[in-house]
């Protein structure tokens, strides 16, 4: 009954994450579950990677360090097939047992759901300012005689991405360049997209919106690795006259795993790892007939505890592990 639970409640947490999380991850998410229900697997310390996995996929996208999606299908994939993972994907997925605070996953999240719907306005003092430019956009007619002939030239319904929009080539970390950057004039995608990045360039834009141009904007992007932060060139910037310094703090700082009152949520995710990890160990160890102080040691030496560690702390840690997996 708790695993139904248990279910229900982190399938809701899916359903709430933008970006179609559900969607797009709903399936890999429903395998991974059907994995963790089975009373013994192949290996049992594949029942920690799956679990690792799933756990993955109910955090926000802009703090993933890897793709999730496509690695969680793979894992999920071998192991109700019945393959063993292989070297690099132990070592891989052995090395993200660390998850994002719950209250940095909270501010994220809604972070995301304002950004679903291009809204930055938080970060900006005055949003009104750059709506009157982008109104100022729109009845520009140098930019409509230039778009309407663009349309002439360029099948832009074609090139439209899944949210209907003609988007410019979107910029990346240290000015680097993807590979649709390259020019291929025998390539009439990449004659396009050219043409757009040197328009939307010119009229400081992302994209268009069927024919609504889309102004840039200031834009605060959290990621796995910082903080990147977007002062369109028309700007003249001053940080205290432009951005809410207060609400850039509060996004960047989702990063530290330090701060005051957040110790206790770090320690509690510590223990229940080390209780997931000693609850493997040990069924590895039961498995293999050892027992007593035999058993206690190499507890210790996978579960990597401390070596003072005795049996009846292992049996204790082991309860809560299994607890963890609804192992009965």
């Amino acid at each position: 009954m708790n695993f139904i639970l248990n279910f229900a409640k982190e399938w809701l947490r899916l359903l709430e994450l933008p970006f179609r999380r559900a969607e797009l991850a709903g399936p890999t998410f429903r395998k991974l579950y059907a994995i963790l229900s089975k009373k013994k697997l192949k290996d049992e310390t594949d029942r920690l990677r799956a679990y690792i996995i799933k756990q993955w996929l109910l955090v926000p996208f802009s703090l993933w360090p890897a793709d999730f999606l496509g690695m969680g299908k793979f894992v999920a994939d071998q192991l109700a097939e019945g393959h063993a993972l292989s070297e690099q994907m132990v070592f891989l997925l052995d090395g993200l047992d660390r998850f994002p605070l719950p209250s940095a996953q909270e501010i994220v999240a809604a972070q995301e759901r304002r950004v679903e719907t291009g809204d930055y306005s938080r970060f900006l003092t005055n949003p009104l300012k750059f709506a009157t430019k982008q109104l100022e956009l729109v009845n520009n007619m140098e930019l409509q005689r230039r778009w309407r002939r663009f349309k002439e030239l360029f099948d832009v319904v074609k090139y439209r991405d899944a949210d209907g929009i003609n988007r410019r080539t979107m910029l990346m970390e240290r000015n680097d360049r993807p590979e649709s950057w390259v020019f291929d004039g025998k390539n009439p995608y990449s004659v396009y997209l050219t043409a757009l990045n040197c328009l939307c360039e010119e009229f400081d834009l992302y994209g268009f919106d069927g024919d609504r141009p889309l102004l840039l904007k200031p834009t605060v992007t959290i990621t796995a690795y910082g903080t990147l932060i977007m002062i369109p060139k028309y700007m003249s910037y001053d940080a205290r006259r432009d951005l809410v310094t207060k609400a850039v703090s509060e996004a960047h700082n989702v990063h530290e795993r330090k701060r005051q009152g957040s110790k206790w949520n770090i320690t509690r995710q510590q223990n229940s790892m080390k209780a997931a990890r000693t609850f493997l160990a040990n069924e590895k160890a039961l498995k293999a007939g050892l027992e007593g102080e035999a058993r206690r040691l190499e507890v210790i030496k996978e579960a990597k505890l401390d070596p003072n560690t005795d049996l009846r702390i292992i049996r204790e840690l082991s309860r809560i592990g299994a607890a963890l997996f609804e192992v009965k």
